[in-house]
């Protein structure tokens, strides 16, 4: 398949954008707390307990045989008023979900995202990076009324599965090369439920880039690091659907391609 980096699209797909950032584990402090959402009061003055967050935790790091375990805590929540926005920390983890629809684009999220990051590293003074994650989720749907059958979906993926009769749901998660080392991508392909007298048939694309690392803290090298995840998944869509599906979308001509 080509590689190409992602279009930008008057209907975009993309209703989810998330990034997860790991510094090394540090206790949860409630002043701390307190300073960091006074940085952010402007655009996040909700603030609350949030659901607990997944973190790789390194246990015995650096003997034979040790593997990182994925734990569970607690964290705190900032959100901005519309709840479109929301910030998860805790334990040297910050959580970062963008919902607002339509999308407003990478350099919106990038900025978004390093502010608050640069906010947190000048209260807590982390040392190292630990891993740095970046989703995007996707949502396609189609007409019931166009005719379209499963038969026809290789017209809208280039990946998608083919088998005799017609299927009712079906989800694929595989794994990719990066375009970037030192980088991780899986993708999820799935159809999504809807009201059985729905006129419409939908689909889910999730595409995960993960980067591990032990890096002294560098506010450059993680916006580096995020704008190679960034392209990282943009090709990966890109390779994934057709120019039909390109169509449905309607990409938008001239631009710089920052989605």
């Amino acid at each position: 398949m080509t590689e190409i980096a992602r279009r930008k699209y008057e209907h975009s797909p993309i209703i989810e954008v998330l990034c997860d950032i790991q510094f090394e584990k540090v206790p949860n402090d409630l002043n701390k707390w307190q300073k960091f959402h006074k940085r952010i009061f402007d655009k996040y003055p909700n603030a609350g307990t949030g659901k607990k967050i997944t973190l790789l935790e390194r246990k015995n790091e650096g003997e034979e045989g040790s593997t990182p375990e994925l734990i569970e805590v607690e964290a705190r929540r900032f959100a901005n008023d519309e709840k479109t926005k929301i910030i998860q920390v805790s334990e040297g983890t910050i959580v970062y979900n963008d919902i607002e629809t339509p999308y407003k684009g990478y350099e919106s999220f990038k900025d978004d995202f390093m502010k608050i990051i640069g906010s947190y590293i000048e209260i807590n003074n982390p040392q190292k990076v630990e891993r740095l994650e970046v989703r995007y989720i996707n949502e396609i749907r189609f007409s019931l009324e166009s005719s379209f059958e499963f038969t026809e979906i290789h017209k809208y993926f280039n990946f998608a599965p083919r088998v005799d009769g017609n299927i009712l749901s079906f989800q694929f998660q595989f794994q990719v090369k990066s375009f970037h080392d030192g980088h991780f991508l899986f993708v999820t392909l799935m159809t999504l439920p809807l009201e059985t007298d729905s006129t419409e048939t939908a689909y889910l694309i999730d595409i995960q880039n993960i980067f591990l690392t032990t890096n002294v803290v560098d506010i450059n090298d993680i916006e580096a690091t995020l704008r190679d995840a960034h392209e990282n998944i943009g090709r990966v869509f890109e390779n994934i659907i057709t120019p039909e599906t390109r169509a449905i979308f309607k990409e938008v001509e001239n631009n710089d391609c920052k989605w």
